[in-house]
C-alpha cells in the first residue's frame, strides 16, 4: 500500500457489489462430544444450522462434525483444495478452542493435552486455516469462531507446563489481525469466555444464522445486528468481537436490505463509527510544530474542514508567534515540554495503524523514528468522531513511557479545578490549552482504577465560565490496553 504521507491511516474504499454465489466455498466444523473434556451440547447444532444457511447462500460447504484430529485435518485439506479458485471463503468453527503464546487452536474431540509437545499433534492451528484462505489476495474471507467456551483442557494443559510457560495459556481466544480482504469474528471479546447457550444454538450462532441471510445486508451490518442480539440475550456479559480489513461490499444474500425487517440497533457504544481519515490525520498532526507536516495535510485533504486550522497554524509558525505551542506555565507540576510530549505528534514516515476496536476504545500503533508507539484512544460519549474530547493512554517503550494518560480537544479554562472522577477515586488534572493530564505522577495506579470502572467523568469550568462535564465509557479499555501492550511492550 502506498503511503500518502506519514500520519495517514488507510481508508477502506467499498467498491465491489455482492459476491458471486458460484465462487463461494466454506469450511464448517462443530465439535461437541469431547472424550477428555466437558461435552458441549450446541456445536453440532451450530455447525449444522450454519452449514445449511451457507448452502442456501450458494456456498459449497465442507462439513465436519465431532471430528477427531485425523478427521479435522482431512477436512482442512479438502477445504484447501476446494477454495483455490473461490472468490469468497468462509470458515465457521464451534467447539472448544484455546490460546497459547498468542496463537489460537481448535480442539478435536479426541485431544489429550498433557504437555507442551501435545499442542502441535493434538490440535488444529486456526492461523493456518486463515492463511489458506488469505493465500489469494483478491479473495474475500469470512471467519466465524464460536470457540471461546469454558475449556477444562486449557487448565489441565497449563498445569502441566513449567511456571514460566503456563502464563502463556490464556482464557478464550487471542485477537487475530485480519489480513487484506478478511473479516474475523469471535463469539465474544478476546481473552473472554462465551456462553454455550440454553437453547438449540449458542447465542452467537443463533444470531449469526438469523441475520447473515438478510437480503441485501452488508456483512458489516450483519455483525452489528449479531452483536446487538448477543449483548442483549447475555445481559451485557458477552459482546462479540470483529476485526475486518474488507476492501469491498460483502452482501451474501441478494435483495434490497430496505425490505428486510430491521433488528433493534446496537447500543450506541457498540456502533461508534470510525472517524473519517482526515479527522484521524488531523488529530495526530494538529499540535505539530513542523510546517511540512501541516502542509502535507492540506495537500492530501484539500476539502477537509480542518484545512483552515492547518493554514492558521502554518501562518503562526512562520510568523514565529508560537500559536500552536502550549502556553507558558509557572509553579509546580509538569513542564510545558512534558505536557506537550503527552500529545502524540506524527512525524514524516510514520503511519498510524488501527490494531483493533474494543467497544468504545480503539488501539493504534505508529512507527516513529524507528521505535514503535501504541495508543488506546476513546472519544467522549457525546462526541462525533475525534473532533470532541479524546482520552488517550500511551505506550512509548523507547522513552520508557508506559500507560501514560492524556486528554485532548478539551474546552476547559486553564485555571479550572479539572477533576477526573472514577468509581474508586478522583484525579486532579493539569489543563494547558486544549489538553490535560493527571497532576499525580501515578498513571499506572490510575489506569488500574480505570480498568475496573464502567466510565469516568471529567468535570470543570468551561472557557465560557460555565460548568462543563464530559463522560468517557471505559468499556473495552482492558482489551485495548492488552492489545497495545502486546504490540509495543512485548515485542
Amino acid at each position: 500500500m502506498a503511503k500518502l504521507f506519514g500520519f495517514v491511516i488507510t481508508a477502506l474504499v467499498l467498491l465491489a457489489g455482492p459476491a458471486a454465489a458460484q465462487d463461494r466455498v466454506a469450511l464448517v466444523v462443530g465439535n461437541g462430544a469431547y472424550v477428555n473434556a466437558k461435552a458441549l451440547p450446541n456445536p453440532i447444532n451450530d455447525a449444522g444450522d450454519m452449514a445449511a444457511v451457507l448452502k442456501e447462500l450458494g456456498f459449497t460447504v465442507v462439513t465436519g462434525t465431532n471430528t477427531n484430529k485425523v478427521e479435522f485435518d482431512q477436512k482442512v485439506r479438502e477445504f484447501a483444495r476446494a477454495v483455490r479458485t473461490a472468490k469468497v471463503a468462509a470458515f465457521f468453527y464451534a467447539g472448544h478452542g484455546m490460546q497459547v503464546a498468542g496463537k489460537n487452536y481448535a480442539i478435536p474431540i479426541d485431544a489429550k493435552l498433557e504437555g507442551a509437545a501435545d499442542l502441535a499433534v493434538e490440535t488444529v492451528d486456526i492461523d493456518q486455516v486463515v492463511s489458506i484462505m488469505e493465500s489469494d489476495p483478491n479473495r474475500v474471507n469470512l471467519v466465524f469462531l464460536d470457540a471461546c467456551r469454558d475449556n477444562p483442557l486449557t487448565r489441565t494443559f497449563a498445569r502441566n507446563l513449567p511456571n514460566t510457560r503456563a502464563a502463556s495459556v490464556g482464557s478464550g481466544l487471542n485477537a487475530i489481525e485480519a489480513g487484506r480482504g478478511t473479516m474475523i469474528a469471535f463469539s465474544t471479546a478476546p481473552n473472554k469466555v462465551a456462553l454455550d447457550g440454553q437453547g438449540r444454538n449458542s447465542p452467537f450462532t443463533a444470531a449469526l444464522v438469523k441475520h447473515i441471510k438478510t437480503p441485501g445486508l452488508d456483512i458489516a451490518f450483519v455483525m452489528r445486528r449479531v452483536t446487538a442480539d448477543v449483548e442483549k440475550s447475555s445481559g451485557g456479559t458477552q459482546v462479540p468481537w470483529v476485526h475486518a480489513s474488507l476492501i469491498s461490499d460483502v452482501t451474501l444474500a441478494a435483495g434490497d436490505a430496505n425490505v428486510a425487517t430491521p433488528s433493534p440497533p446496537p447500543p450506541p457504544i457498540s456502533q461508534t463509527p470510525s472517524p473519517p481519515v482526515d479527522e484521524i490525520a488531523w488529530f495526530f498532526v494538529r499540535n505539530s510544530p513542523r510546517v511540512e507536516e501541516l502542509t502535507r495535510f492540506i495537500e492530501t485533504f484539500p476539502n477537509s474542514k480542518y484545512v483552515d486550522s492547518a493554514k492558521a497554524s502554518i501562518a503562526a509558525l512562520q510568523a514565529g508567534s508560537g500559536a500552536t505551542k502550549l502556553p507558558q506555565h509557572s509553579g509546580s507540576g509538569p513542564s510545558v515540554t512534558d505536557g506537550f510530549k503527552r500529545i502524540p505528534l506524527a512525524s514524516l514516515g510514520a503511519e498510524p495503524t488501527q490494531l483493533g476496536q474494543y467497544r468504545a476504545w480503539k488501539a493504534y500503533a505508529v512507527l516513529r523514528d524507528g521505535s514503535r508507539e501504541c495508543y488506546a484512544i476513546a472519544a467522549s460519549e457525546l462526541a462525533r468522531g475525534w473532533s470532541g474530547p479524546v482520552l488517550m493512554i500511551s505506550n512509548r517503550p523507547a522513552k520508557r513511557i508506559r500507560n501514560e494518560i492524556s486528554m485532548a480537544n478539551l474546552d476547559f479554562r486553564n485555571d479550572t479545578a479539572l477533576t477526573m472522577r472514577l468509581k474508586t477515586r478522583d484525579v486532579l488534572m493539569w489543563v494547558r490549552g486544549d489538553s490535560a493530564w493527571p497532576k499525580e505522577n501515578d498513571d499506572e495506579t490510575i489506569v488500574t482504577a480505570m480498568r475496573s470502572a464502567d466510565d469516568l467523568r471529567l468535570k470543570g469550568t468551561g472557557k465560557n465560565g460555565k460548568p462543563l462535564e464530559f463522560t468517557f465509557s471505559l468499556k473495552g479499555l482492558p482489551d485495548a490496553l492488552e492489545r497495545s501492550a502486546r504490540e509495543c511492550l512485548e515485542n
